[in-house]
């Protein structure tokens, strides 16, 4: 009889795991179908103690602005390559190109993962040496599957670059320093993965304050409210400073 229930308590646990097993794969199924994101990772750093500068980043927009967004990617991230074909252009037009928002680019390639993501991280750089890297960024997303097979210097010369001044760029020990330069500094800032935005404000000596951190390529709203709230914060405190000096 003990030996019965003891077969019976298997049998049922058995089938109770196997259907809770079902009902994860049939959740996860349907979560995939729709297309469903994870949770935003949204991160206030308020506390932190965390600042930055600009040395050398490319930038876009008003370098007076109080508040800047910086993006550490990698060309060969496909989830870089969907904010900068989904969400860029919006936040540009909303808060870049209207002088509320300075941009900022950082490398971080993941060598470790992305085989080609050094090599495109220093046609980048070099492509912004030499005024062209907009349109290198557009190249390399546009060639994210085949990046393997890019001929470098023949894109170099097709974006109206000098092929011998980008050969020797690509090819400097000082392009290879500023690469790893980005990846330490993005490390000490918690960096960790592509895409990751930082979000902070400008003080008077140029620093740059870290406010929030994003990871991942989420929808334009969520960068939408996270920009707002910091600009929010930014004209209150300057509301703040001028009443004090005023008072």
């Amino acid at each position: 009889m003990a030996r019965l229930r003891t077969t019976v308590d298997v049998i049922a646990t058995v089938l109770v795991a196997t259907a809770a097993g079902v009902l994860l794969w049939r959740t996860s199924e349907t979560e995939h179908a729709r297309g469903s994101e994870p949770r935003p990772q949204v991160e206030r750093l308020d506390a932190s103690g965390l600042y930055t500068d600009l040395v050398d980043a490319v930038t876009k927009g008003d370098p007076m602005a109080t508040v800047v967004l910086i993006e550490y990617a990698d060309f060969q991230c496909p989830f870089c390559k969907r904010f900068a074909k989904e969400t860029f252009d919006r936040l540009d037009q909303r808060f870049v190109s209207t002088g509320l928002v300075q941009y900022a680019y950082r490398h971080y390639p993941l060598a470790k993962v992305h085989p080609v993501a050094m090599e495109a991280a220093r046609a980048a750089e070099c492509a912004f040496r030499n005024g062209r890297f907009w349109e290198m960024r557009e190249e390399l997303f546009a060639n994210q599957d085949d990046m393997a097979s890019l001929d470098w210097l023949e894109l170099a010369s097709r974006l109206g670059m000098d092929e011998r001044r980008f050969e020797q760029c690509v090819s400097d020990d000082e392009t290879q320093r500023s690469l790893d330069q980005q990846v330490a500094g993005a490390e000490r800032l918690g960096v960790s993965s592509t895409p990751t935005f930082l979000i902070g404000a400008r003080g008077q000596d140029g620093m740059i304050h870290v406010l929030t951190r994003i990871r991942g390529a989420y929808p334009y709203e969520v960068f939408e409210g996270a920009l707002e709230e910091v600009l929010a914060s930014a004209k209150q405190a300057a509301s703040s400073v001028s009443k004090r000096r005023h008072g």
